[in-house]
């Protein structure tokens, strides 16, 4: 399926490239992000980033070393921060690794008290999505979101930032409060942000994870109705990390929420108007 979002966009770095290594040996790559929350500042990536295993996560730390973007190392010791959360049991694929003074170096950092104001942007009410075969026709899609993404896809030393769409219903492996959006995301951008975004303003919202099969149907020449299938990127919500932070001791640790307080929403607030 294609579609016409001109979903590549120009935006600096705001995420930053991981090496890291394993207990086993293994030795990766990946995405995270930077955030100054309340006094101190974490990097935020995927859980199997840190947890050696891609599903069934269980908050453990396999982490021996990790750099950012090649510059400072972090070592592991019993004292550093390196937490998860368990929404009602199920352990998502969001970490957050306590930064002590200057190890994040010149990586850029998101302050989770403000938002980003954007200017001359103006969203498009409506997508085109391209029918499967036998229909030639493309039909009209109504976005219920924007998003912007960033990664290092492929091993790349820059990073690539796209702008994707919040149309398509939840695969049912996926909790209902995690975020999904199109396109779906390639290896390397997992562990990067995601930003939901509007004609105002970029917020926040959680961490690019995995993506996995989805489907919605779509209007098409003669009145006919046609099943797209396609895959979708999937993100952890930030706001229920972030409240985990506020109340994580240190080491390794779990913080427990209901699902009740998870929201699918932006990590903060949006901005007072100028």
């Amino acid at each position: 399926m294609a579609f016409d979002t001109n979903h590549l966009i120009d935006l600096p770095p705001i995420s930053v490239k991981l090496s890291f290594t394993m207990r086993s040996g293994g030795q990766y790559e990946g995405t995270g992000f930077c955030v100054e929350h309340q006094g101190r500042i974490w990097l935020v990536t995927c859980r199997h980033n840190v947890e050696d295993r891609e599903y069934d996560f269980t908050g453990a730390n396999d982490l021996i070393s990790m750099s950012l973007g090649g510059g400072s190392v972090l070592a592991f010791d019993a004292t550093r921060s390196v937490v998860a959360i368990s929404v009602d049991g199920f352990v998502p694929d969001c970490a957050a690794i306590e930064l002590r003074p200057g190890e994040w170096g010149d990586t850029p950092r998101f302050s989770t008290a403000t938002a980003m104001w954007t200017k001359n942007v103006k969203l498009p009410d409506t997508i085109n999505v391209q029918a499967p075969p036998p229909s030639t026709q493309a039909a009209k899609l109504q976005p219920t979101g924007w998003v912007l993404f960033q990664g290092f896809p492929g091993g790349a030393m820059t990073p690539t930032t796209l702008r994707g769409v919040r149309v398509v219903p939840l695969p049912w492996r996926i909790r209902s409060w995690m975020p999904t959006f199109l396109p779906a995301c390639v290896e390397g951008f997992s562990g990067g942000p995601v930003l939901d975004m509007t004609d105002e303003t970029m917020t926040l919202l959680g961490i690019t994870t995995h993506r996995f099969p989805a489907q919605f149907q779509v209007n098409v020449d003669e009145g006919r109705r046609a099943e797209v299938q396609i895959e979708a990127s999937i993100a952890a919500p930030l706001a229920p990390l972030l409240w985990a932070l506020e109340r994580a001791p240190p080491g390794v640790s779990v913080i427990p929420v209901r699902s009740a307080q998870v929201g699918a929403g932006s990590a903060n607030p949006r901005p007072a108007a100028p």
